[in-house]
């Protein structure tokens, strides 16, 4: 996870997501990266779930140490109750971490454009921890769907961004920018 920790967000349904994979036996480590007015109840609720040595609070990264998480990570699980395109998921993206998100805005038409990840249309913990899960019963389709995710990366480089963006001042207004 990676984001403000705020009600917004969701951090609480991933913790309650991976409490429910560690009950049912998987190995499972989550990060949460971010700092916010919600840690001390998210903390709270870690400890109420006994998830020590599961769940880490790392606090606000830089992008350097942010990529060493991305590296390290499988999935990026982003439950937030209102988003435009976040950011984080094109990170994670490029480094072939596979979004299980929620459905706002245009991020189920995005990811299902570059065949990539899971976006849930509830706020539900449980769906969350079987959207994980199926992957972790099939590695194929993971590592599949995490070479899709870093080739769709590509796609949201300020440069590719700001191309769009100047074609779309050229076809609907007759600028042209050098």
């Amino acid at each position: 996870f990676v984001g403000g920790l705020t009600l917004n967000k969701g951090a609480d349904i991933v913790i309650l997501a991976v409490a429910l994979l560690h009950k049912k036996g998987f190995s499972v480590k989550l990060h949460i990266v971010g700092d916010g007015s919600e840690q001390p109840n998210l903390i709270n609720l870690v400890r109420e779930l006994n998830l020590k040595g599961i769940v880490s609070f790392e606090g606000w990264q830089n992008k350097e140490r942010l990529k060493e998480f991305y590296r390290q990570s499988h999935f990026i699980v982003l439950p937030s109750k209102g988003e435009g395109w976040p950011k984080v998921i094109s990170e994670a993206m490029a480094f072939g971490v596979i979004p299980i998100v929620s459905d706002v805005s245009s991020v189920r038409q995005i990811l299902n454009n570059f065949g990539v990840g899971k976006v849930e249309s509830s706020f539900d913990h449980e769906n969350y921890a079987v959207s994980i899960q199926k992957y972790l019963n099939d590695p194929a389709e993971w590592e599949r769907q995490s070479i899709k995710a870093r080739s769709a990366a590509r796609f949201f480089t300020f440069e590719t961004w700001s191309e769009r963006l100047f074609s779309l001042f050229s076809k609907h207004w007759n600028i042209t920018i050098s």
